[in-house]
């Protein structure tokens, strides 16, 4: 998650974005809304932060929102407030307007494409320790999630080609913006590439490891032209 976006992106690490079919995001109750005025004209500001914009008065106004549709970020956001302005502020309005975050709480695949045959092939339980890692689709935040578990219906390989996520999304500053109208894949948003990590069943290159915290086994593909396995004595 920390490597070079691009180089990852040009090198076709990830899985392009028109391999899946629907991308889905929750619903719930609007945040609740703290507002404060940030003008320097109040004279209860004038001991404190202000700001004087006097071409842009709207950037004087702080606002935040909090819990409900807004619950995954632990304190008060900036983007969840009804009052937000510059950036994709138009597309996090959605989230104090209509309770709608634009962030991706699952995915539905599509198993015609190469990519998609291979995820309907995995085997091994893909969720505790399976990640996905989704790119914006103008490629400059990125969101981790967690894949659910299987036994609360978290995933779907063969017969929905469905995978839901239990935790994570709010690594990124802002949300996703909605698909267009006539779109007819990522509905009802538009994200970018994406990868997955910590799958059991692409385990198959050297110098690749994987750990089921389950088990407690830490798997390891060595160099074939190394004579002695790795030092493992603090594992």
């Amino acid at each position: 998650p920390n490597g070079n976006l691009s180089v990852y992106r040009d090198n076709r690490m990830f899985i392009p974005a028109t391999d899946t079919i629907e991308w889905s995001v929750p619903y719930g109750k609007p945040p609740i809304q703290i507002f404060k005025n940030l003008s320097c004209a109040l004279p209860e500001n004038n001991n404190g932060v202000c700001l004087n914009k006097s071409a842009q008065t709207y950037y004087n106004d702080y606002t935040a929102g909090e819990g409900n549709i807004c619950d995954i970020w632990s304190t008060e956001n900036f983007w969840c407030g009804n009052l937000t302005s510059g950036g994709w502020a138009f597309e996090d309005k959605f989230m104090s307007t209509e309770g709608r975050r634009q962030l991706p709480v699952g995915m539905r695949f599509n198993q015609s494409t190469t990519s998609g045959q291979r995820i309907s092939a995995w085997e091994s339980r893909i969720s505790d320790e399976g990640l996905l890692f989704i790119l914006h689709d103008q490629g400059w935040c990125m969101t981790m999630n967690r894949i659910a578990s299987a036994d609360e219906n978290g995933y779907d390989l063969q017969d929905a080609a469905r995978i839901d996520f239990e935790f994570g999304g709010f690594q990124g500053a802002n949300v996703n913006r909605l698909a267009d109208k006539d779109a007819v894949n990522n509905q009802p948003i538009t994200t970018g590439s994406y990868y997955f990590d910590g799958i059991f069943d692409e385990l198959d290159a050297t110098h690749e490891w994987y750990f089921n915290k389950t088990t407690g086994v830490l798997y390891f593909i060595p160099d074939a032209d190394t004579a002695a396995p790795p030092n493992l004595n603090n594992t």
